[in-house]
């Protein structure tokens, strides 16, 4: 056989219509990959933001989800344990209002005795006093006596 003209023109055209048969191909391939991943896409589900408010913990509170209420006004006011129960037994309308212990002073304390526990690595005790001092929760003391001991090694 000899390769003339009309073959090499045949097999020209043979080739360009292999290429474009599996560029169409390729093409569908591509497009219902595209489909696949949008289609993905709508079905995942969309979570929304919650905000919650001190409502929310007063309506669990009188439903009687005394626990959820007091993760909740825990994670809103980063009281301690203790303030949050009261808290959240107030809300409920079951206890009569507690005083705060904010401001009260038990016994005094001076701000060299918990350097001196944050010096010693007693960091527990060191927010022991801190609370007792300052009456606050158990967070705040933990964060202010951490601050504390940052400022102490920096120096």
């Amino acid at each position: 056989m000899v390769w003339g003209p009309g073959l090499w023109l045949g097999c020209a055209a043979m080739v360009i219509a292999l290429l474009v048969v599996l560029g169409g191909l390729l093409l569908a391939m591509l497009a219902v990959l595209i489909a696949a991943v949008l289609m993905k896409a709508r079905q995942a589900p969309v979570e929304p933001r919650v905000t919650y408010s001190m409502d929310d913990v007063r309506s669990l509170a009188r439903a009687g989800r005394k626990v959820e209420a007091i993760r909740l006004y825990r994670q809103l006011t980063g009281q301690g344990l203790t303030e949050a129960k009261a808290a959240v037994e107030q809300l409920s309308g079951r206890a009569p209002a507690a005083p705060r212990k904010q401001g009260i002073i038990l016994r005094e304390v001076r701000d060299s005795d918990i350097e001196l526990q944050i010096r010693s690595g007693h960091l527990m005790n060191a927010i022991a006093l801190y609370r007792e001092k300052n009456g606050v929760g158990m967070q705040e003391a933990r964060t202010a006596v951490e601050r504390w001991r940052d400022r102490l090694r920096a120096s």
